[in-house]
């Protein structure tokens, strides 16, 4: 557009001459001159909402209902303790012998004679949770092998019945007929899908798994009545869809960090958050009493420093408890999950003073301890049971700040390129970048811009001096710290060719705020208030001076 600008101006000036010998036309000149170039960058409004949720995925910034002042939300939801994890369902074998009795088999035996034993019983202990004393598990999956064989020198056939292993349809017991050729064996699987395990032997054994074998003999005419039938019944990995009966277990979670993703880039703050909150919802689908004690609780910051929380005051029912054990709610046969809540907050902890070190993740260490001291053994684990844990941090807009500085980075910039202008880059080359700020936050805020080149080493800054407040909080109330209006500022940055060249050929730029509240310089420092409908605007743009010499 430039170009085509300045060869009008050189006809416009033919069109004065009256007349000319066209042969020399290229012996017209122009004298260069000096004008100035304004390009637009950047024309914004945006609110403290929009700005607050650019800085993490589980970051939201909402208004309680009938209520105008924001509250940054942090949300996160993790599975802790599954249950097909923590308790297992074993492959298992057990390894027993049927004899025959003595005195069934008369002297004389003779070939093809058959008379039916009396049956034979066997338990079996299976300790599939250490301590538990259980009383049935559903199943879901894996198979049972019976492998029978025969070292007599006779012929057998009958049936073994797995007693405690029941189908859930009908409560009928497995029952596995075989025939045993002499000195021979038989082998025989069912899936386990669709049975369950009765492990109670009445009035009170538990863990015992009940088979027995019933068999018919049949002569080989052989005299010899030595030998046995070796019985092996194996589990392959059986899973269960529930556990049922009396079971105490504890586990460590040595440690559960969040981030707080609004002081990701929190680098240096003093500051004041009120009446922050952490809230959190354990739901729980274990069937039995369970508890949390959390053992840890603390926050960290970019610097490292960490501030543990600690319980302070009196302690209400659905405060959050550190160091002693916290009950929580457990689900019923008719009532699948249950929910307990436990919170943290300004009037039962420290938890509004941790806050002052701008943290950037807050995290805990737990034992989770499940069962009670009862003889209730109808207590149940589901194969999908789990304590799911939803955290929400609550930090409302309300406090004061005399100084937070954050740092981010911003990459792939792109800068107008002088050298396709009708510019004259030379030393004369004047770069102006001129911002305007209408500002409706009770914020002040300074910005400082490092520049880097390709390997990532500083080339420049923005300003050559060091703190510019250059963006002015708005007018506070001091009764409600509330802003009452808005403050506008200016602040022009100028810069000669040899600082442009430096800053335009690099891509990555780190921007470095700083804010304070208005009111902070204070004693003591105010209390300010974010609303829903303070905003700040934002005018940007570069003004480029230097000579044009028109071309014709």
């Amino acid at each position: 557009m430039k170009t085509r600008i300045t060869k009008w101006l050189g006809v416009l000036l033919i069109g004065m001459t009256g007349c000319y010998d066209y042969s020399n036309f290229n012996n017209i000149a122009i004298d260069p001159f000096s004008p100035s170039f304004v390009f637009p960058v950047v024309k914004s409004k945006i609110t403290f909402k929009e700005l607050a949720e650019k800085s993490g995925a589980n970051t939201l910034v909402e208004q309680h209902a009938g209520s105008n002042m924001y509250f940054l939300a942090f949300r996160d939801t993790i599975d802790i303790g599954l249950a097909t994890n923590l308790f297992k369902t074993p492959t298992v074998t057990f390894n027993d012998n049927y004899g025959l009795p003595g005195g069934l088999i008369p002297p004389i035996f003779p070939v093809n004679t058959t008379i039916v034993l009396p049956t034979q019983t066997y338990n079996q202990t299976y300790n599939s949770i250490a301590g538990a004393e259980l009383k049935q598990i559903d199943l879901s999956g894996g198979t049972l092998q019976v492998n029978l064989t025969n070292t007599f020198n006779h012929d057998f056939s009958g049936d073994i019945t797995i007693t405690s292993l029941k189908n859930a349809s009908t409560n009928n017991p497995a029952t596995i007929h075989f025939t045993l050729p002499r000195t021979g064996t038989s082998n025989n699987s069912i899936s386990l899908n669709g049975y369950y395990l009765d492990l109670l032997d009445p009035p009170s054994t538990y863990n015992n798994i009940k088979y027995s074998l019933a068999a018919t003999i049949t002569s080989s005419g052989n005299p010899s009545l030595a030998g046995n039938i070796a019985i092996q019944l194996s589990m392959n990995s059986p899973t269960y869809q529930k556990i049922t009966g009396k079971i105490n277990y504890s586990f460590i979670h040595t440690n559960q960090p969040y981030s707080i993703s609004i002081f990701n880039s929190t680098i240096l703050a003093k500051q004041h958050l009120a009446k922050p909150k952490l809230s959190l919802n354990f739901i729980n689908s274990f069937g039995i009493p369970s508890n949390v004690n959390f053992t840890r609780f603390d926050v960290e910051n970019n610097l490292g420093t960490i501030v543990s929380v600690t319980n302070n005051g009196t302690t209400q029912p659905g405060d959050l408890l550190i160091g002693t054990p916290n009950l929580l709610k457990y689900a019923t046969i008719s009532k699948p999950v249950d929910t307990t809540k436990l919170k943290l907050d300004y009037s039962n902890s420290n938890i509004e003073d941790v806050f002052d070190i701008a943290p950037r993740t807050i995290g805990f260490g737990a034992t989770f301890n499940i069962g009670d001291a009862t003889a209730n053994h109808n207590y149940f684990i589901r194969n999908d049971s789990k304590f799911q844990l939803l955290s929400e941090i609550e930090i409302p807009l309300l406090g004061w700040v005399v100084t937070n500085q954050i740092a981010d980075t911003l990459a792939n910039i792109n800068w107008p390129d002088l050298q396709k202008s009708d510019i004259l880059l030379g030393d004369s080359t004047k770069v102006t970048l001129k911002f305007k700020f209408s500002n409706e936050l009770p914020l002040d805020m300074f910005l400082q811009a490092y520049f880097l080149n390709q390997v990532g080493v500083v080339v420049d800054s923005l300003y050559d001096t060091g703190s510019n407040w250059f963006i002015k909080s708005a007018p506070v109330t001091a009764a409600t710290g509330e802003s009452s209006g808005s403050t506008n500022a200016y602040s022009y940055i100028k810069m000669n060719k040899v600082k442009y060249d430096k800053i335009s050929a690099s891509q990555n730029m780190i921007l470095l705020f700083k804010f304070k509240t208005g009111g902070a310089d204070n004693t003591p420092p105010q209390n300010i208030t974010i609303l829903s409908t303070n905003s700040i605007a934002i005018d940007m743009s570069m003004e480029v001076s230097g000579t044009v010499k028109p071309k014709l």
